[in-house]
């Protein structure tokens, strides 16, 4: 067999390290982009996104259009003598923005306008003021409100939020400061005022509708033998109560379906909103489609960290 060297010319695609990323990245959705940039950003400390950085887009030359050709602003060509009924008003006036002009850039973004954020203070102010409370209690239960922290316990006790009172208004009782607080304790979310954990429960166990079942014996489970509870000790608890495993599973069934930290329900969160790569509008009967821009600032970004990496 005889040996010979042959020159060849060929072509194949080596799946560098660079383009797999730039393949995957294709593949993500605007919210996925956007968590890859910020998962990108936090893990190095090098990168950082420009701040107010314009992006360079083609310029279009446009024919001049003569002063006799303008036509005067909302107006773009005469308005029919007849019109059908079922006629709308885009469908005689071309209500697009033109390209100069600033609506271009700047894209109606319904997200961009956020829900109102409500606190667990304030959920509870507006409870109190649907409440029919004179003016000294509604003193005294803004202020049990303002000494409730954000896992809905209360921080201050009774004693010294009526200490602090006194100094401020007269012929103020401790049993009117626990009267109100039982009251601003019936407010929504369950439990909500409550001193510890063992009162948060059994605030929350009395709200329970009376047909519950096993609602008494995990009512007295709770008042009693909260040590016991804490520590999971099942043969002291079933001892104490003298009940069997099912029993004791099904009040514990209900002891679990409590909430340890009732103001975590109301959470001081922002709405969140989804993106939109594309804005899809009708206009004189056709669909028109248009790039978001942010989406295309996203990318530009997300290109020139691909570069850098």
């Amino acid at each position: 067999m005889k040996q010979s060297l042959q020159l060849r010319i060929g072509q194949h695609l080596a799946m560098t390290p660079q383009l797999q990323q730039a393949i995957r990245i294709l593949q993500l959705s605007t919210l996925e982009l956007q968590q890859e940039i910020q998962t990108v950003m936090d893990s190095n400390m090098m990168l950082e996104v420009p701040e107010d950085e314009p992006i360079p887009t083609p310029k279009e030359e446009k024919p001049s259009t003569s002063a006799e050709e303008k036509t005067s602003e909302g107006s773009q060509e005469q308005l029919p003598d007849d019109l059908p009924i079922d006629t709308s008003w885009d469908e005689i006036y071309d209500l697009t923005p033109s390209k100069n002009s600033s609506s271009d850039t700047i894209q109606p973004d319904p997200g961009s306008i956020n829900a109102a954020r409500q606190t667990l203070h304030d959920h509870l102010i507006w409870q109190m003021e649907l409440t029919n409370f004179s003016d000294i209690d509604k003193v005294i239960a803004t202020t049990i409100i303002d000494s409730i922290d954000s896992n809905g316990y209360l921080k201050t006790e009774p004693e010294h939020i009526h200490n602090d009172l006194t100094k401020q208004l007269d012929d103020i009782d401790l049993d009117e400061v626990v009267a109100v607080l039982h009251k601003v304790q019936s407010f929504d979310p369950p439990g909500v005022g409550a001193i510890d954990l063992q009162d948060c429960m059994l605030i929350q166990l009395n709200q329970l509708p009376a047909d519950t079942q096993h609602l008494s014996e995990a009512i007295d489970l709770v008042s009693s033998h909260m040590k016991a509870l804490g520590a999971q000790d099942s043969h002291k608890l079933k001892r104490q109560l003298s009940i069997d495993d099912q029993q004791l599973n099904c009040i514990l069934a209900v002891i679990q379906g409590l909430n340890p930290r009732p103001g975590s329900g109301v959470e001081d969160t922002a709405a969140e909103y989804i993106t939109p790569d594309v804005y899809v509008n009708k206009h004189k009967g056709q669909w028109l489609v248009s790039i978001n821009g942010d989406i295309a600032t996203c990318l530009l970004y997300t290109s020139d960290a691909a570069d850098e990496l």
